[in-house]
């Protein structure tokens, strides 16, 4: 029994050993493999250049803006628009009194049949003197009178004709026209007033020809072109403009040179006149760097910016460089860095805080792409 025990015993404390050691090895073995982090790594090569896209406001114009008025002095008898309203080319937008005309109209035709009388007389009389002078019974000296006051006659009723004409002139031009379709921006008088001659009593604005005109800055000018088509903000929608006209004189106050853009008429560009714009003018910077993901940048000392770069040390493994870079460009996504150097860099993409200098680190196999060159809107740095 005692021998028994003394197996059982011995049994256990060989087995107990037995796993002991079994344990001592695999903490060993894990001690002796240490874990090294997986980096998000991309491929990045510098590039001569980058685009922007700068922002210049503007404004936004109407091509034809008439102020409409009466030709002669009169009394307004009617306006029919008022602010606001759609009018279309023709539409009689107001009108004078033509009572006083009328009544001139009247006057100048009862001279004209005065006169039309006299004529006649006339021309009776000097038959009659006509055939007494041919038989020595009247002198020349009333011949050449009645052939005085024919002349003058025919003069005066040429006259009153003249006259007439010129009444109906007046007559025809009491009513003030559309002159193209638009929108009544003003009315500056109503009925029962008496207006001058060209007093603006209407502001109509044309409507489908809108322009927006800007001051670019001289130095700028060579990066545009005629009837380049840019894109123009307005209301916080976009739109595409040609370019149509660029100044030759520089802008005393601003020193700017005005450019004028036409909308797209072929899309429905609902906007108002003298409503504010937002003109983007690409421009390419011929400074050397690369493109790079925001997450990729970290703080650096006395507000500079760091990368982390990888470079192989063995396989798989890499070894992370702290890189001070200056940052040129930036938009939401992406940031333009200045790179000196020509050759291809390996760049942590994103999780760059987990990183520092002289770490050792991993890669995957399908880690390693290039960023695509973005399209790029921000203030230089």
């Amino acid at each position: 029994m005692n021998i028994s025990k003394l197996l059982t015993y011995s049994y256990i404390f060989f087995l107990s050993t037995f796993l002991i050691a079994c344990s001592e090895k695999t903490i060993t073995a894990e001690v002796e493999q240490p874990y090294h982090l997986l980096a998000q790594v991309i491929d990045v090569k510098p590039q001569e250049s980058y685009a922007i896209e700068r922002a210049y406001t503007g404004q936004v114009s109407i091509r034809d803006v008439s102020k409409l008025g009466f030709e002669f002095n009169g009394l307004i008898n009617n306006v029919f628009v008022d602010n606001g309203d759609h009018v279309t080319q023709g539409q009689v937008l107001a009108e004078q009194s033509t009572e006083l005309l009328t009544i001139k109209m009247q006057e100048l035709q009862a001279q004209i049949e005065q006169v039309n009388a006299k004529l006649s007389l006339n021309t009776h009389n000097l038959k009659r003197i006509t055939k007494l002078e041919k038989k020595g019974y009247s002198s020349q000296q009333a011949l050449d009178n009645l052939t005085a006051e024919k002349e003058a006659l025919i003069a005066n009723l040429q006259g009153l004709k003249a006259n007439v004409n010129s009444l109906k002139y007046q007559l025809e031009h009491t009513k003030i026209i559309a002159p193209f379709d638009g929108v009544i921006d003003a009315r500056n008088a109503t009925q029962g007033e008496v207006v001058a001659a060209g007093m603006p009593v209407l502001q109509l604005i044309q409507q489908g020809d809108k322009q927006v005109t800007f001051g670019l800055p001289a130095k700028l000018a060579d990066s545009i072109r005629l009837n380049q088509v840019l894109s123009v903000t307005i209301n916080n929608k976009d739109h595409s403009a040609k370019v149509i006209a660029i100044g030759k004189q520089v802008n005393p106050a601003n020193r700017t040179i005005e450019v004028r853009l036409a909308l797209d008429l072929d899309k429905a560009v609902d906007v108002f006149n003298g409503q504010l714009a937002q003109v983007l003018i690409p421009q390419k910077i011929n400074r050397q760097g690369t493109w790079i993901p925001i997450s990729a940048l970290t703080d650096g000392i006395r507000g500079q910016w760091n990368i982390y770069t990888v470079n192989n040390i063995e396989q798989n493994l890499y070894k992370v460089t702290v890189k001070t870079v200056k940052v040129l460009q930036t938009n939401k996504e992406y940031a333009y860095i200045e790179l000196t150097e020509n050759t291809p860099l390996k760049i942590i993409s994103e999780g760059v805080h987990r990183f520092v200098g002289g770490q050792t680190v991993r890669i995957g196999t399908n880690q390693s792409s290039k960023p695509a060159n973005p399209t790029n809107q921000g203030e230089q740095l």
